[in-house]
């Protein structure tokens, strides 16, 4: 059985040294073919930036996706959150992409693409802290490199807002409510300034003064002591140099108790404004420092540069497939051919025919014919070497420009 695949080996390798000129073209034109396509594809660009997030922000975002610890898990979140039609429509738009122009159709595939090209993965992890990578894919490397900063900071502006906008409600109801007792103080302010101000109002107090003094007095002395004397004797001077009839006494007393009632509204409504700004202040700066821990949430480590090599097509390896594709298609054909081929090819295929063989006639070979067939010899294998450089050199050209 060995020595059979062992003939049959040597058989192949003869067909190919045979027909070699066909083989060489053959697996040339393959090969060729394969680095003419490898330089015909479109380059892909790939920016990557590098972010770190505080591990206590990650738990609650795996929570709210009801997601577990799992690396898978993480960067799956991640990914639900940056690759949501919502936030890549808005990161199209904030690019300056024209989707006015483009179907419904046109606008879903699109859309579709970039999700498929953005990729998160989680690198490593240190402490209370994770790292982990934001990579897009284009044939552009500048909207590479730009659409992979923006969805970063898209991200951390957007879970940063979130937060803003749950303070601001509440701030702006306290906020209302202090315009409101301060426009509320000032009216009071206003009005109790008014108040007194006026005559009736200075006259009928300082009339209720000088009775509670000699009220006060009477708890003392009598009727006839000289103070009390003196008290009544300045209440009858008020009244004689002021004519207090009773509309004006009434008016005067109404507008005492009225000014009292508002000096205390007044001290109830500063206490209530003064409480509302303590409460407001203490609010704005608890939104404030909240802010700035989850702003220390996220971390550009790296941000993205832009992309000088692409990452596809890989030529080499397409060249590589291309050499291994040429030879295998060479020999394929060669034996294809042969398979096909009707001719006697040896002796033994005519004795299995049950043909008598009388005589076996030489090959004679013409030395002009061999010569012309070395010189064609030399001039194959001249062209092959050179191929095989140019080959070589191709590839490392392309080695170069990948490192370099």
């Amino acid at each position: 059985m060995e020595q059979t695949q062992e003939l049959d080996i040597k058989r192949y390798l003869h067909l190919i040294l045979k027909r070699r000129y066909l083989f060489a073209i053959t697996a040339a034109f393959i090969i060729t073919a394969a680095i003419i396509i490898s330089h015909f594809i479109p380059p892909v660009y790939e920016a990557e930036t590098l972010v770190s997030i505080d591990k206590s922000f990650l738990k609650s975002v795996l929570k709210n996706l009801a997601g577990t610890e799992a690396i898978d898990d993480k960067s799956a979140a991640l990914s639900t959150i940056m690759t949501s039609r919502t936030m890549v429509l808005k990161l199209l738009s904030d690019l300056g992409v024209d989707m006015k122009r483009m179907t419904e159709a046109q606008v879903e595939g699109f859309v579709k693409n970039t999700q498929n090209m953005t990729q998160i993965k989680f690198s490593r992890s240190s402490g209370s802290v994770d790292f982990f990578t934001v990579s897009f894919r284009d044939p552009d490397p500048r909207f590479a490199r730009d659409y992979v900063n923006k969805v970063v900071s898209k991200y951390i502006e957007t879970s940063i807002g979130s937060k803003r906008e749950d303070s601001s409600g509440a701030n702006t109801f306290l906020l209302d409510q202090i315009n409101q007792q301060k426009e509320k103080v000032g009216k009071l302010v206003a009005e109790i300034a008014a108040l007194k101000k006026d005559e009736n109002i200075i006259l009928y107090s300082k009339l209720l003064e000088l009775q509670k003094r000699r009220d006060d007095l009477l708890v003392q002395y009598t009727e006839h002591h000289p103070e009390v004397l003196k008290a009544q004797s300045a209440i009858e001077a008020l009244k004689a140099k002021y004519t207090i009839s009773p509309q004006k006494l009434a008016y005067a007393v109404n507008s005492v108790n009225r000014l009292a009632s508002l000096e205390h509204e007044l001290e109830f409504s500063r206490k209530i404004y003064d409480e509302l700004t303590v409460a407001y202040g203490k609010s704005e700066l608890s939104t404030q420092a909240e802010l700035q821990d989850k702003a220390g949430t996220f971390n550009i480590v790296d941000p993205a540069v832009l992309p000088i090599t692409p990452v596809s097509p890989n030529r080499i390896k397409i060249i590589l497939l291309g050499i291994v594709a040429g030879l295998a298609g060479a020999a394929g054909l060669i034996v294809l051919l042969d398979v096909f081929d009707d001719s006697i090819k040896s002796v033994d295929a005519i004795k299995s025919l049950g043909i008598p063989v009388l005589a076996i006639i030489p090959h004679i070979q013409d030395p002009h014919a061999l010569i012309r067939s070395r010189r064609k010899d030399i001039c194959f294998y001249t062209l092959s070497g050179l191929f095989v450089v140019l080959l070589g050199a191709v590839i490392v050209l392309e080695q170069l420009r990948l490192l370099g």
